[in-house]
C-alpha cells in the first residue's frame, strides 16, 4: 500500500486500533477456517459477543481502552444476565448489530487481502516448482549417448560379465540392496567408459554427430511448442506437449497440498476431425497394490463425468473453429 508524504498509509484509517485491532487480527485464521467449513455465521456471532465481553457497550468503537476481561477468560455461556430497561436493551441490540456489521466488513476486506497475497505466493511457488521440473534442451553426455544407442549390442554383455564378478565382492563387504545397486551403476559406467575408449575415432565422431542432432531436435521441439498453432497438426502437437506440462503441474499440486488432482481439457480434437473430446490428467492413486487413478478405479462413472464436460464444451466452440480443425487436418 502506498503512503502519503506524511508517512501514513493511504486510505481511511481502520476503526479498530490498539488492542482491538490486535484482537481482530488474531482471528483471521479462524475466519478462513469458518469460511471453509460453512460456519461463518457462528464465527461472527462469537467474535462479536467476545468483543463486547472484553470492551463493554459504552466504549466508542473507534477508541481503544483497557479490556474488562481477557479473551481467554470469556465464557459466553455465563455472560451477565443483569436486568436492564427496554431502552438499554434496544441500545445494546443496536450497538451489537453495528459492531457485527463492522466486524463482517473488516474480515471480508482483510480476508481478501490475505487471500490475494497468499494466492500470489502459492502461484509463484507452483510455477517455480514447475519451471524446475521442465526439462530444458541439453546435450547428452557422449557416454550417455553411447549407452542409449548401443547398450544392447556393444556394452551389456561386458557389463554383465564384470558385475558377475564384482557383485561377489560387494555382497561380501556387507552392502545392502541400495549399496549393491549403486555399485552396479558405478560398474556399468566404468565398463562403458572403457569400451568407449576402445572404439575407433570414426565411430566416436558418429556418436558425437548424433548427439548434436539430438540436441538440435530438442531445440526445434521447444521452438515449435512455444509457437502459436497454425494447423490442426500444430494444435495436436501442442495438446500432446501440454499434457506433459500439465502432468507436472498436477504432480506439484498433489505433493504440495496432499490432494487428489484431476485436470480436464475439453475441446475440438484434431485426431477426431474436430469433434469435441476430452483429455484428462491425474495425480493421486488408490492405496493398495493396484494403485489406480480415478478413471482406472471407476471407469463407468468417470465416463459420465467426461460426457458431461464434452456436452458443456459443445456449447463453448463455434462451428467455424470445429470446421477449421477438421479441414486443416485433411489437407
Amino acid at each position: 500500500m502506498g503512503r502519503k508524504k506524511s508517512g501514513k498509509p493511504r486510505g481511511r484509517a481502520c476503526w479498530a486500533q490498539g488492542s482491538k485491532l490486535a484482537y481482530l487480527k488474531s482471528h483471521i485464521q479462524n475466519w478462513k477456517i469458518a469460511q471453509d467449513r460453512g460456519q461463518i455465521t457462528k464465527f461472527y456471532d462469537r467474535v462479536t459477543d467476545v468483543f463486547i465481553a472484553m470492551y463493554g457497550y459504552d466504549l466508542p468503537l473507534k477508541e481503544d481502552g483497557p479490556c474488562l476481561i481477557n479473551e481467554e477468560d470469556v465464557c459466553l455461556t455465563q455472560m451477565s444476565t443483569e436486568k436492564i430497561s427496554l431502552e438499554e436493551a434496544d441500545r445494546r441490540s443496536a450497538f451489537r448489530r453495528k459492531l457485527r456489521d463492522k466486524l463482517m466488513a473488516w474480515y471480508n476486506h482483510q480476508g481478501k487481502v490475505v487471500s490475494r497475497t497468499e494466492t500470489s505466493k502459492e502461484i509463484q511457488k507452483l510455477m517455480l516448482n514447475q519451471s524446475a521440473a521442465v526439462v530444458k534442451p541439453r546435450r547428452v553426455a557422449p557416454l550417455r549417448m553411447y549407452q542409449r544407442l548401443h547398450y544392447g549390442t556393444r556394452i551389456k554383455k561386458k557389463v554383465d560379465e564384470e558385475w558377475l564378478t564384482e557383485r561377489v565382492e560387494v555382497v561380501a563387504a556387507g552392502a545392502d540392496a541400495k549399496g549393491q545397486k549403486k555399485a552396479q551403476m558405478l560398474s556399468r559406467d566404468r565398463v562403458t567408459e572403457e569400451l568407449w575408449d576402445m572404439e575407433t575415432e570414426e565411430f566416436r565422431q558418429e556418436i558425437l554427430q548424433l548427439r548434436e542432432e539430438d540436441f538440435e531436435a530438442q531445440l526445434e521441439e521447444k521452438r515449435a511448442n512455444e509457437s502459436n498453432p497454425e494447423t490442426a497438426d500444430d494444435y495436436q502437437r501442442l495438446l500432446s506437449a501440454g499434457a506433459g506440462v500439465l502432468q507436472g503441474i498436477a504432480d506439484n499440486i498433489q505433493q504440495r497440498y496432499g490432494m487428489v488432482v484431476a485436470i480436464f481439457l475439453a475441446g475440438p480434437m484434431p485426431e477426431d476431425n474436430g469433434q469435441i473430446g476430452v483429455h484428462s490428467i491425474h495425480a493421486g492413486q488408490t492405496l493398495g497394490p493396484l494403485q489406480q487413478t480415478w478413471p482406472e478405479w471407476n471407469a463407468h462413472r468417470f465416463r459420465d463425468v467426461e460426457d458431461s464436460i464434452v456436452q458443456f464444451a459443445e456449447k463453448c466452440y463455434s462451428t467455424y473453429l470445429l470446421l477449421w480443425v477438421a479441414y486443416s487436418r485433411s489437407i
